[in-house]
């Protein structure tokens, strides 16, 4: 039996790796991707409803903190390679920046605000931030001893820096990072393997009604502002360490009922749910341009009545699901889960001519560059066998024929055009293993994002 490495993949992370979907956490995504949007659909009308602010609150716990624990069940803590690298900066950095500039455009567009700012998050995209910081640290989290107290400290004590604030994501990284090192524990201690016994919903179902019922007290002191984390503590020291006891009990509560949402979704695919789970990066990336597009519109204004909620209710359960379906998937994959590697520069030290990538840096960490044959250390001669020789033992007056020439060898001209290298194949012309993307809780790439107020 092969020994674990700590920090490697367990079986559902390689899965994943050969392109495979874990369907537990797409049908735990697909949960989260709806609230997400239902919560942001009943945002505007918070202040008339007491209803709705109930249910903002009660349902937290299965929106940010599903998706930061299922990011972090399905992340890598060994070093980066290549690999993870185009990854990290093509399916997370870069589906943020043509987002991010999607959302200034609508700004600019219809409200007239034509301010560029990519270090400040649009609405919902700050997770895509947080999830490239994320993923950087864990590998160096990992060589530390005691990193499971560490990341406490580091969420709470960001509220008391000042220059944490929403760029960059910077304070919200740092207050999640608890949530996304469990999620990685849970992975290394195979906590996978226990979900779908009824030992494991029962006890999800009791951490779920905990952590609600806990949410909606806390909604009857304080505001929505305490689920945010965007920035640092306000007022003296009295009451930033009254607000750093705060964020530890809302991030408590919310680890418990994430863990109970977990253990009590399907853990084999059920074919519409499951289906529609893979698309809740699609769903994360676009809605947030929808909803804003309605609040300048303000198309929220004639909520008033019950039934009004309702029906919103209803759109928003109705716009995740479409926006999570294959069509849709289909037309906006090219800005969602980018595929193409020709902004790839070649390593340092790419032996490649042109400037194109290295093959041996696509193809993953398996497919180390082959070392320099003039820089390796010539082999020891090898002394050969004593033995007879043919001509000793053939019988007096015996000439052996001379060997007859081996045939020209012909080479077929090629017809491949003489362009630039193509990063997809390998130099020996077949092609590299697929390329994977970490899953979310967002596989980064198919993750459903919260708001930037937490919801």
């Amino acid at each position: 039996m092969r020994p674990h490495l700590p920090g490697a993949p367990d079986a559902a992370s390689r899965a994943v790796a050969r392109g495979a979907r874990d369907p537990w956490a797409d049908n735990a995504r697909l949960v989260a991707a709806t609230l997400i949007v239902v919560m942001h659909l009943l945002e505007p009308v918070l202040a008339r409803s007491s209803t709705a602010t109930g249910l903002y609150w009660a349902t937290w716990p299965l929106r940010v903190p599903v998706f930061v624990l299922v990011a972090g069940y399905f992340s890598d803590a060994r070093p980066l390679d290549d690999r993870r690298i185009v990854v990290l900066l093509r399916n997370v950095l870069g589906v943020y920046l043509v987002w991010d500039l999607v959302a200034f455009l609508r700004r600019g567009i219809v409200d007239d605000l034509w301010r560029y700012e990519p270090a400040s998050p649009a609405f919902g995209l700050w997770f895509l931030l947080a999830l490239l910081w994320w993923r950087l640290m864990l590998p160096l989290l990992v060589r530390v001893r005691g990193a499971g107290a560490l990341v406490w400290v580091l969420a709470l004590g960001a509220g008391f820096v000042p220059q944490l604030g929403q760029a960059f994501a910077g304070s919200r990284t740092f207050a999640y990072l608890p949530l996304f090192w469990l999620g990685w524990r849970l992975r290394q201690r195979g906590a996978r393997g226990a979900l779908g016994t009824v030992r494991a919903r029962v006890v999800g179902a009791v951490g779920l009604a905990v952590a609600g019922g806990g949410m909606l007290l806390l909604s009857q002191r304080f505001g929505r502002g305490v689920l945010r984390f965007a920035g640092p503590y306000g007022g003296g020291w009295e009451q930033q360490l009254g607000e750093a006891g705060l964020r530890g009990l809302v991030l408590a509560l919310g680890t418990v009922g994430a863990l109970g949402a977990l253990a009590l979704v399907p853990v084999t695919r059920v074919p519409w749910w499951t289906t529609l789970g893979a698309g809740s990066m699609t769903v994360y990336v676009v809605h947030p341009v929808l909803v804003q597009h309605a609040k300048s519109v303000r198309a929220f204004d004639a909520v008033r009545e019950p039934a009004d909620l309702v029906a919103l209710v209803v759109v928003g359960v109705g716009l995740a699901l479409v926006l999570a379906s294959p069509p849709v998937r289909a037309v906006l994959r090219p800005l969602v889960q980018p595929r193409g590697t020709w902004w790839l520069a070649p390593p340092p030290g790419s032996s490649v001519a042109g400037g194109a990538p290295d093959p041996a840096s696509v193809r993953g960490p398996a497919s180390a560059p082959d070392p320099d044959p003039a820089s390796a250390p010539a082999p020891a001669p090898v002394p050969a066998p004593v033995r007879a020789s043919a001509a000793a033992c053939a019988p007096a007056g015996f000439t052996r024929p001379a060997p007859a020439p081996a045939p020209p060898t012909v080479l077929a001209p090629s017809t491949a055009p003489l362009s630039r290298w193509h990063p997809q194949r390998s130099a020996a012309g077949a092609p590299p293993p697929r390329v994977a993307v970490e899953a979310i809780g967002p596989g980064a790439a198919d993750a459903a994002v919260p708001s930037p107020d937490g919801g």
